[in-house]
């Protein structure tokens, strides 16, 4: 019987000893996730600040230029920041407007690249969109230019 009580007491104190040392993980699993929630919404508002902030200085302008034209210079570009194999889908809908489809790609790579796009062509994305899916590294971000 002493025996019995003896194995049962060291049975609850490992139970005890797992169940704290899983709250402790979790605890430490909450608060990365945390940390990790605060950066990308800093990410999000940096970017919301970028697209609404009208942009001053000298660029070139964007002269009016076929899709097919504006593919190639948005392919070359993409080939340059080494982005291409995350470019996915470019497609040109209507006479005049291109869709852009990039996933898994690194956020700041991506603004770099939109900045990059806008210095040496002019060109600007029409409508961005930009989100984060838990399951992949980095961004999917959808642009339309015209």
């Amino acid at each position: 019987m002493i025996r019995q009580a003896k194995t049962i007491n060291r049975f609850l104190g490992v139970i005890c000893l797992l169940l704290m040392i899983t709250g402790c993980y979790l605890a430490y699993a909450n608060s990365q996730l945390s940390e990790r929630i605060a950066a990308s919404q800093a990410q999000f508002d940096e970017l919301q600040t970028a697209i609404s902030t009208p942009v001053t200085g000298q660029r070139p302008p964007a002269a009016r230029r076929g899709a097919l034209a504006i593919m190639k210079q948005i392919e070359l570009e993409a080939k340059r920041a080494d982005l291409d194999e995350l470019l996915t889908r470019m497609e040109q809908q209507g006479n005049d407007e291109i869709h852009l489809l990039f996933e898994s790609v690194s956020f700041n790579a991506l603004i770099a690249w939109f900045d990059q796009v806008y210095q040496s062509t002019g060109l600007q994305p029409h409508q961005l969109s930009v989100s984060r899916r838990p399951s992949s590294n980095g961004v999917t971000a959808q642009a339309i230019y015209r």
